[in-house]
Protein backbone atom coordinates (compact mmCIF):
# COMPACT_ATOMS: atom_id res chain seq x y z
CA UNK A 1 0.00 0.00 0.00
CA UNK A 2 2.83 2.36 0.84
CA UNK A 3 4.51 1.82 -2.55
CA UNK A 4 1.26 2.49 -4.39
CA UNK A 5 0.76 5.70 -2.42
CA UNK A 6 4.34 6.86 -3.10
CA UNK A 7 3.87 6.06 -6.76
CA UNK A 8 0.65 8.07 -6.98
CA UNK A 9 2.35 11.02 -5.26
CA UNK A 10 5.12 10.79 -7.83
CA UNK A 11 2.55 10.75 -10.64
CA UNK A 12 0.86 13.86 -9.25
CA UNK A 13 4.22 15.61 -9.05
CA UNK A 14 5.04 14.88 -12.65
CA UNK A 15 1.67 15.06 -14.43
CA UNK A 16 0.68 18.59 -15.34
CA UNK A 17 -2.64 17.56 -16.92
CA UNK A 18 -5.48 17.23 -14.41
CA UNK A 19 -7.47 15.08 -16.84
CA UNK A 20 -4.72 12.46 -16.88
CA UNK A 21 -4.60 12.33 -13.10
CA UNK A 22 -8.39 12.12 -12.79
CA UNK A 23 -8.58 8.84 -14.72
CA UNK A 24 -5.99 6.90 -12.69
CA UNK A 25 -8.68 4.93 -10.88
CA UNK A 26 -10.11 3.62 -14.15
CA UNK A 27 -6.82 2.29 -15.54
CA UNK A 28 -6.23 -1.45 -15.86
CA UNK A 29 -3.25 -3.14 -14.20
CA UNK A 30 -1.40 -3.19 -17.54
CA UNK A 31 -2.10 0.50 -18.05
CA UNK A 32 -0.90 1.32 -14.53
CA UNK A 33 2.29 -0.64 -15.10
CA UNK A 34 2.92 1.20 -18.35
CA UNK A 35 2.32 4.52 -16.61
CA UNK A 36 4.57 3.47 -13.73
CA UNK A 37 7.43 2.71 -16.14
CA UNK A 38 6.93 6.06 -17.88
CA UNK A 39 6.94 7.93 -14.57
CA UNK A 40 9.97 6.17 -13.09
CA UNK A 41 11.90 6.74 -16.34
CA UNK A 42 10.98 10.43 -16.24
CA UNK A 43 11.93 10.66 -12.56
CA UNK A 44 15.27 9.00 -13.24
CA UNK A 45 15.95 11.63 -15.91
CA UNK A 46 15.27 14.29 -13.26
CA UNK A 47 17.55 12.63 -10.70
CA UNK A 48 14.63 11.50 -8.53
CA UNK A 49 13.42 8.17 -7.17
CA UNK A 50 9.88 7.08 -6.37
CA UNK A 51 10.47 7.83 -2.69
CA UNK A 52 11.90 11.32 -2.83
CA UNK A 53 10.97 14.78 -4.03
CA UNK A 54 13.28 17.16 -5.88
CA UNK A 55 15.87 18.97 -3.77
CA UNK A 56 15.16 22.70 -3.55
CA UNK A 57 17.97 24.83 -4.92
CA UNK A 58 19.40 27.46 -2.62
CA UNK A 59 18.81 30.18 -5.22
CA UNK A 60 15.07 29.45 -5.45
CA UNK A 61 13.16 32.74 -4.97
CA UNK A 62 10.46 32.79 -2.28
CA UNK A 63 7.88 35.53 -1.64
CA UNK A 64 6.19 37.01 1.43
CA UNK A 65 4.19 40.00 2.64
CA UNK A 66 6.71 42.17 4.55
CA UNK A 67 4.03 43.91 6.65
CA UNK A 68 2.75 41.15 8.88
CA UNK A 69 2.81 38.06 6.65
CA UNK A 70 3.17 34.72 8.48
CA UNK A 71 3.96 32.53 5.47
CA UNK A 72 6.44 32.36 2.64
CA UNK A 73 5.23 31.43 -0.85
CA UNK A 74 6.49 29.85 -4.05
CA UNK A 75 4.02 31.92 -6.10
CA UNK A 76 4.23 35.72 -6.04
CA UNK A 77 0.46 35.78 -6.74
CA UNK A 78 -0.56 32.98 -4.38
CA UNK A 79 -4.34 32.46 -4.16
CA UNK A 80 -4.17 32.25 -0.37
CA UNK A 81 -3.13 35.92 -0.11
CA UNK A 82 -5.69 38.75 -0.30
CA UNK A 83 -5.54 40.37 -3.72
CA UNK A 84 -4.76 43.82 -2.29
CA UNK A 85 -1.32 42.47 -1.22
CA UNK A 86 -0.57 40.92 -4.63
CA UNK A 87 1.87 40.63 -6.15
CA UNK A 88 3.86 39.95 -2.96
CA UNK A 89 6.57 42.59 -2.64
CA UNK A 90 8.89 40.79 -0.25
CA UNK A 91 11.26 38.16 -1.59
CA UNK A 92 14.36 36.24 -0.55
CA UNK A 93 16.28 33.09 -1.48
CA UNK A 94 15.65 29.62 -0.11
CA UNK A 95 19.24 29.62 1.18
CA UNK A 96 18.30 32.63 3.38
CA UNK A 97 15.40 30.91 5.18
CA UNK A 98 17.28 30.73 8.47
CA UNK A 99 18.18 34.43 8.46
CA UNK A 100 16.61 36.25 11.39
CA UNK A 101 14.15 38.14 9.17
CA UNK A 102 12.59 34.95 7.78
CA UNK A 103 13.16 32.18 10.33
CA UNK A 104 9.64 32.50 11.83
CA UNK A 105 7.84 32.29 8.48
CA UNK A 106 6.01 29.05 7.65
CA UNK A 107 5.71 27.42 4.22
CA UNK A 108 2.42 27.97 2.36
CA UNK A 109 0.77 24.69 1.42
CA UNK A 110 -1.57 26.31 -1.12
CA UNK A 111 1.17 27.25 -3.58
CA UNK A 112 3.50 24.42 -2.50
CA UNK A 113 6.29 26.44 -0.91
CA UNK A 114 9.23 24.12 -0.09
CA UNK A 115 9.74 23.09 3.53
CA UNK A 116 12.91 23.87 5.40
CA UNK A 117 15.57 21.20 4.96
CA UNK A 118 15.53 20.42 8.69
CA UNK A 119 11.75 20.00 8.60
CA UNK A 120 12.07 17.57 5.71
CA UNK A 121 14.15 15.29 7.90
CA UNK A 122 11.23 14.99 10.32
CA UNK A 123 9.20 13.25 7.62
CA UNK A 124 11.72 10.42 7.14
CA UNK A 125 12.75 7.56 9.35
CA UNK A 126 16.10 7.40 11.11
CA UNK A 127 17.57 4.88 8.67
CA UNK A 128 16.77 7.02 5.61
CA UNK A 129 18.17 10.13 7.30
CA UNK A 130 21.47 8.32 7.93
CA UNK A 131 21.61 6.86 4.42
CA UNK A 132 21.09 10.30 2.86
CA UNK A 133 24.16 11.82 4.56
CA UNK A 134 27.59 11.85 2.98
CA UNK A 135 29.43 12.33 6.29
CA UNK A 136 27.76 10.88 9.35
CA UNK A 137 28.42 9.60 12.87
CA UNK A 138 25.78 7.42 14.51
CA UNK A 139 25.13 6.66 18.16
CA UNK A 140 22.74 3.92 19.28
CA UNK A 141 21.92 4.27 22.97
CA UNK A 142 19.37 2.46 25.10
CA UNK A 143 17.12 5.52 25.08
CA UNK A 144 17.74 7.25 21.75
CA UNK A 145 19.27 7.06 18.30
CA UNK A 146 21.36 10.02 17.20
CA UNK A 147 23.24 10.84 14.04
CA UNK A 148 25.39 13.85 13.27
CA UNK A 149 25.86 14.81 9.65
CA UNK A 150 27.05 17.57 7.39
CA UNK A 151 24.23 18.91 5.22
CA UNK A 152 24.32 21.98 3.00
CA UNK A 153 27.35 23.37 4.81
CA UNK A 154 25.78 22.92 8.25
CA UNK A 155 26.32 20.32 10.96
CA UNK A 156 23.01 18.71 11.87
CA UNK A 157 22.09 16.36 14.73
CA UNK A 158 19.15 14.06 14.03
CA UNK A 159 17.49 12.31 16.98
CA UNK A 160 14.94 9.50 17.13
CA UNK A 161 13.29 8.62 20.44
CA UNK A 162 11.96 5.11 21.15
CA UNK A 163 8.33 4.14 21.65
CA UNK A 164 6.75 1.39 23.77
CA UNK A 165 7.35 -1.21 21.07
CA UNK A 166 11.06 -0.38 21.09
CA UNK A 167 11.20 -0.95 24.82
CA UNK A 168 9.45 -4.31 24.50
CA UNK A 169 11.84 -5.45 21.76
CA UNK A 170 14.81 -4.36 23.88
CA UNK A 171 13.46 -6.28 26.87
CA UNK A 172 12.98 -9.33 24.63
CA UNK A 173 16.60 -8.95 23.52
CA UNK A 174 17.78 -9.19 27.11
CA UNK A 175 16.19 -12.64 27.55
CA UNK A 176 16.45 -14.05 24.02
CA UNK A 177 17.91 -17.49 23.33
CA UNK A 178 19.21 -16.09 20.04
CA UNK A 179 20.51 -12.57 20.82
CA UNK A 180 21.58 -12.01 17.22
CA UNK A 181 18.09 -12.51 15.82
CA UNK A 182 16.50 -10.52 18.68
CA UNK A 183 18.94 -7.66 18.17
CA UNK A 184 18.15 -7.56 14.47
CA UNK A 185 14.43 -7.26 15.26
CA UNK A 186 15.09 -4.48 17.78
CA UNK A 187 17.57 -2.68 15.51
CA UNK A 188 15.36 -2.86 12.40
CA UNK A 189 12.33 -1.53 14.22
CA UNK A 190 14.17 1.25 16.08
CA UNK A 191 15.81 2.49 12.88
CA UNK A 192 12.43 2.50 11.10
CA UNK A 193 10.98 5.04 13.56
CA UNK A 194 10.54 8.61 12.33
CA UNK A 195 13.01 11.33 13.25
CA UNK A 196 11.79 13.00 16.47
CA UNK A 197 13.69 16.28 16.21
CA UNK A 198 16.58 17.95 14.42
CA UNK A 199 18.98 20.56 15.70
CA UNK A 200 21.87 22.46 14.19
CA UNK A 201 25.25 21.89 15.79
CA UNK A 202 26.69 25.32 16.52
CA UNK A 203 30.07 24.05 17.74
CA UNK A 204 32.55 24.49 14.89
CA UNK A 205 35.68 22.55 13.91
CA UNK A 206 39.15 24.02 14.00
CA UNK A 207 40.02 26.24 11.08
CA UNK A 208 42.73 24.84 8.82
CA UNK A 209 44.97 27.76 9.81
CA UNK A 210 44.68 26.69 13.45
CA UNK A 211 45.66 23.12 12.56
CA UNK A 212 48.60 24.33 10.47
CA UNK A 213 49.84 26.36 13.45
CA UNK A 214 50.20 23.13 15.47
CA UNK A 215 53.00 21.83 13.24
CA UNK A 216 56.07 21.02 15.29
CA UNK A 217 54.17 20.26 18.48
CA UNK A 218 54.14 16.81 20.01
CA UNK A 219 51.11 14.63 20.66
CA UNK A 220 51.74 15.08 24.38
CA UNK A 221 51.62 18.86 24.06
CA UNK A 222 48.30 18.69 22.22
CA UNK A 223 46.89 16.38 24.89
CA UNK A 224 47.68 19.08 27.44
CA UNK A 225 45.68 21.51 25.27
CA UNK A 226 42.61 19.30 25.44
CA UNK A 227 43.06 16.96 22.47
CA UNK A 228 42.41 13.25 23.03
CA UNK A 229 44.21 10.50 21.14
CA UNK A 230 42.01 7.71 19.82
CA UNK A 231 44.11 6.02 17.16
CA UNK A 232 47.24 5.89 15.08
CA UNK A 233 48.42 4.15 11.95
CA UNK A 234 50.65 4.04 8.96
CA UNK A 235 52.65 1.39 7.19
CA UNK A 236 55.86 0.73 5.34
CA UNK A 237 56.23 3.46 2.77
CA UNK A 238 53.16 5.28 4.11
CA UNK A 239 52.92 8.38 6.33
CA UNK A 240 52.61 7.76 10.05
CA UNK A 241 49.33 9.25 11.29
CA UNK A 242 47.82 10.05 14.67
CA UNK A 243 44.08 10.55 15.15
CA UNK A 244 43.04 13.11 17.75
CA UNK A 245 39.66 14.32 19.01
CA UNK A 246 38.85 17.84 20.10
CA UNK A 247 35.25 18.51 21.11
CA UNK A 248 32.78 17.37 18.45
CA UNK A 249 35.38 16.75 15.75
CA UNK A 250 38.16 14.32 14.86
CA UNK A 251 41.42 15.31 13.20
CA UNK A 252 44.09 13.28 11.45
CA UNK A 253 47.66 14.47 11.90
CA UNK A 254 50.70 13.30 10.00
CA UNK A 255 53.60 12.56 12.35
CA UNK A 256 57.20 13.53 11.71
CA UNK A 257 58.44 9.95 12.04
CA UNK A 258 58.85 6.92 9.82
CA UNK A 259 56.64 3.91 10.37
CA UNK A 260 59.61 2.00 11.76
CA UNK A 261 60.38 4.78 14.28
CA UNK A 262 56.71 4.97 15.30
CA UNK A 263 56.53 1.20 15.78
CA UNK A 264 59.38 1.26 18.26
CA UNK A 265 57.79 3.96 20.42
CA UNK A 266 56.37 3.02 23.82
CA UNK A 267 54.64 6.39 24.20
CA UNK A 268 53.00 8.29 21.32
CA UNK A 269 53.23 11.49 23.34
CA UNK A 270 56.73 12.19 22.04
CA UNK A 271 55.70 12.07 18.36
CA UNK A 272 56.07 15.40 16.57
CA UNK A 273 53.29 16.41 14.23
CA UNK A 274 53.65 18.00 10.80
CA UNK A 275 50.13 18.81 9.65
CA UNK A 276 46.53 18.04 10.43
CA UNK A 277 43.12 17.97 8.78
CA UNK A 278 39.49 17.53 9.78
CA UNK A 279 38.56 13.84 9.46
CA UNK A 280 35.05 13.47 10.92
CA UNK A 281 32.84 13.69 13.98
CA UNK A 282 33.86 12.52 17.43
CA UNK A 283 31.57 10.36 19.60
CA UNK A 284 30.74 13.46 21.66
CA UNK A 285 28.85 15.03 18.74
CA UNK A 286 26.13 12.36 18.84
CA UNK A 287 26.02 12.18 22.65
CA UNK A 288 22.93 14.03 23.89
CA UNK A 289 24.68 14.82 27.17
CA UNK A 290 26.42 17.48 25.07
CA UNK A 291 24.43 20.49 23.91
CA UNK A 292 24.62 21.72 20.33
CA UNK A 293 27.28 24.27 21.29
CA UNK A 294 29.51 21.58 22.79
CA UNK A 295 28.64 22.29 26.43
CA UNK A 296 28.51 19.19 28.62
CA UNK A 297 25.19 19.07 30.42
CA UNK A 298 24.04 15.58 31.46
CA UNK A 299 20.31 15.09 31.18
CA UNK A 300 18.48 15.82 34.41
CA UNK A 301 15.30 13.97 35.29
CA UNK A 302 12.16 16.09 34.74
CA UNK A 303 11.13 18.09 37.83
CA UNK A 304 14.55 17.54 39.44
CA UNK A 305 16.77 20.60 39.62
CA UNK A 306 20.43 20.53 38.59
CA UNK A 307 21.36 21.31 42.21
CA UNK A 308 19.42 18.29 43.47
CA UNK A 309 21.06 16.09 40.84
CA UNK A 310 24.51 17.33 41.84
CA UNK A 311 23.79 16.74 45.51
CA UNK A 312 22.77 13.17 44.70
CA UNK A 313 26.30 12.48 43.43
CA UNK A 314 27.57 12.57 47.01
CA UNK A 315 26.55 9.33 48.66
CA UNK A 316 26.16 9.26 52.47
CA UNK A 317 27.92 6.66 54.64
CA UNK A 318 27.09 3.01 53.93
CA UNK A 319 24.85 2.43 56.96
CA UNK A 320 22.83 5.55 56.30
CA UNK A 321 22.66 5.02 52.53
CA UNK A 322 21.48 1.40 52.68
CA UNK A 323 19.07 1.73 55.63
CA UNK A 324 15.96 2.21 53.47
CA UNK A 325 17.11 0.28 50.37
CA UNK A 326 14.32 -1.54 48.53
CA UNK A 327 14.82 -5.06 47.18
CA UNK A 328 14.39 -5.29 43.42
CA UNK A 329 11.77 -8.04 43.42
CA UNK A 330 9.53 -8.79 40.41
CA UNK A 331 6.89 -6.51 41.92
CA UNK A 332 9.45 -3.84 42.70
CA UNK A 333 10.86 -4.02 39.17
CA UNK A 334 7.42 -3.63 37.62
CA UNK A 335 6.75 -0.65 39.87
CA UNK A 336 10.09 0.91 38.91
CA UNK A 337 9.40 0.57 35.18
CA UNK A 338 6.07 2.33 35.56
CA UNK A 339 7.21 5.08 37.94
CA UNK A 340 10.82 5.91 37.12
CA UNK A 341 10.42 9.65 37.62
CA UNK A 342 8.69 9.15 40.97
CA UNK A 343 11.43 6.73 42.05
CA UNK A 344 14.27 9.15 41.30
CA UNK A 345 16.79 8.93 44.17
CA UNK A 346 15.30 5.75 45.67
CA UNK A 347 17.98 3.28 46.77
CA UNK A 348 17.68 -0.34 45.63
CA UNK A 349 19.58 -3.53 46.36
CA UNK A 350 20.49 -4.71 42.86
CA UNK A 351 21.67 -8.31 42.76
CA UNK A 352 22.42 -10.21 39.58
CA UNK A 353 24.77 -10.97 36.70
CA UNK A 354 26.40 -8.47 34.37
CA UNK A 355 24.78 -9.13 31.00
CA UNK A 356 26.62 -6.51 28.93
CA UNK A 357 29.21 -3.77 29.34
CA UNK A 358 27.78 -0.73 27.52
CA UNK A 359 30.83 1.48 27.98
CA UNK A 360 34.07 1.12 29.96
CA UNK A 361 34.60 4.80 30.80
CA UNK A 362 32.41 5.87 32.38
CA UNK A 363 31.54 2.31 33.31
CA UNK A 364 27.94 1.42 32.38
CA UNK A 365 26.64 -2.14 32.43
CA UNK A 366 23.36 -3.98 32.02
CA UNK A 367 22.65 -6.25 35.00
CA UNK A 368 19.95 -8.92 34.85
CA UNK A 369 18.35 -8.82 38.30
CA UNK A 370 15.73 -11.58 37.86
CA UNK A 371 16.09 -14.84 39.77
CA UNK A 372 16.52 -16.67 36.46
CA UNK A 373 19.61 -14.56 35.68
CA UNK A 374 18.08 -13.51 32.35
CA UNK A 375 15.32 -11.03 33.15
CA UNK A 376 14.63 -7.70 34.88
CA UNK A 377 17.50 -5.82 33.22
CA UNK A 378 18.68 -2.48 34.60
CA UNK A 379 21.47 -0.16 33.55
CA UNK A 380 23.96 0.52 36.33
CA UNK A 381 26.49 3.26 35.88
CA UNK A 382 29.40 4.03 38.13
CA UNK A 383 30.90 7.37 39.10
CA UNK A 384 34.24 7.81 37.36
CA UNK A 385 36.08 8.02 40.67
CA UNK A 386 34.58 4.78 42.03
CA UNK A 387 37.17 2.36 40.67
CA UNK A 388 34.55 -0.36 40.07
CA UNK A 389 35.56 -2.84 37.35
CA UNK A 390 32.89 -5.29 36.25
CA UNK A 391 33.02 -7.71 33.35
CA UNK A 392 30.36 -9.64 31.49
CA UNK A 393 29.33 -12.62 33.62
CA UNK A 394 30.31 -10.99 36.94
CA UNK A 395 27.91 -11.52 39.86
CA UNK A 396 27.29 -8.40 41.87
CA UNK A 397 25.30 -7.06 44.77
CA UNK A 398 24.99 -3.33 44.27
CA UNK A 399 23.47 -0.58 46.37
CA UNK A 400 22.40 2.01 43.84
CA UNK A 401 19.90 4.83 43.46
CA UNK A 402 17.69 5.69 40.49
CA UNK A 403 19.46 8.44 38.59
CA UNK A 404 17.51 8.78 35.35
CA UNK A 405 13.93 8.48 34.16
CA UNK A 406 14.79 9.07 30.53
CA UNK A 407 15.96 5.63 29.38
CA UNK A 408 14.29 2.51 27.99
CA UNK A 409 15.65 0.63 30.99
CA UNK A 410 15.86 1.91 34.56
CA UNK A 411 19.23 3.59 35.18
CA UNK A 412 20.78 3.48 38.64
CA UNK A 413 24.06 4.88 39.91
CA UNK A 414 26.12 2.46 41.99
CA UNK A 415 27.47 3.75 45.30
CA UNK A 416 28.50 0.53 47.05
CA UNK A 417 29.15 -2.82 45.38
CA UNK A 418 30.04 -6.37 46.44
CA UNK A 419 31.08 -9.25 44.20
CA UNK A 420 30.89 -13.05 44.35
CA UNK A 421 32.76 -15.64 42.28
CA UNK A 422 29.52 -17.08 40.89
CA UNK A 423 25.76 -17.02 41.34
CA UNK A 424 25.79 -19.94 43.78
CA UNK A 425 28.33 -18.38 46.10
CA UNK A 426 26.73 -16.36 48.88
CA UNK A 427 30.04 -15.23 50.36
CA UNK A 428 30.08 -11.71 48.98
CA UNK A 429 33.37 -9.85 48.95
CA UNK A 430 33.64 -6.27 50.06
CA UNK A 431 33.06 -3.43 47.64
CA UNK A 432 35.88 -1.68 45.92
Amino acid sequence: MKKIFVFLVAVMILLSSVSLAEDLSSLSDDDLMELYLRVTEEMADRGMTAEETPETSGDTVLYYHPDGGQYYHADQNCLSVHEKYLPLSGKFLYSELENEAYRDLRPCNVCGAPARREDRLLTVNFSDAVDAAALVSVREETDYLAAVMEKDGKYIRVVTLPDDRTRQLYMDLMTADDPGEAYEAYHSYAWSLPVSYVEEITAQPKEQAELDALAGKTVGELEKEGYEIYGSGGGTGLPTTVDLTYGFFDYEFEADASFEEYRDLDDLGSLKLKNGKLSGFSPYASDLDYLADGTYEPEVVPNITAEEAEAADHAPPFEEYTRDAWPLTAEGYSDLLGNMEARYGQVYVVEGVVHQVLSPNPLRVVINTGEDGKSQPVVVRCPEQSGFSWETGSFCRVYADVSSACYILPVLTARYTFTAPDENNNEWGTGE
